[in-house]
C-alpha cells in the first residue's frame, strides 16, 4: 500500500467508509491527508453532512403541505408544460 494517499484515494475511501468499516491503515492514511488537503477536508464534510441530512429526510414530515394548486403547478414545470 502507498505510504500517502492521494486526493483521489481519499475520495474512493471516504465514499467506501460510508458502506464499510475502514482499516487503521486507511483511516490513518486519511487523517493525515486531511490535514494537509482542505479541497480533501470540504469533500469529507459535504459527505458527513448529506449522509445526515439523508438519515434525518424521513424522519419529520414537512411543516407545511403544500396546496393541491402548488402540487399541480410543480408537475406542469416538471413535465415541460
Amino acid at each position: 500500500m502507498k505510504a500517502l494517499f492521494t486526493c483521489k484515494d481519499v475520495s474512493k475511501l471516504a465514499s467506501a467508509a460510508l458502506d464499510r468499516e475502514l482499516s487503521w491503515r486507511e483511516n490513518i492514511g486519511i487523517k493525515i491527508h486531511l490535514w494537509v488537503c482542505v479541497p480533501c477536508q470540504h469533500y469529507v464534510q459535504h459527505l458527513r453532512f448529506l449522509r445526515r441530512a439523508a438519515a434525518e429526510a424521513g424522519k419529520t414530515p414537512p411543516k407545511t403541505p403544500l396546496s393541491d394548486e402548488a402540487r399541480e403547478r410543480m408537475k406542469r414545470l416538471l413535465n415541460g408544460q
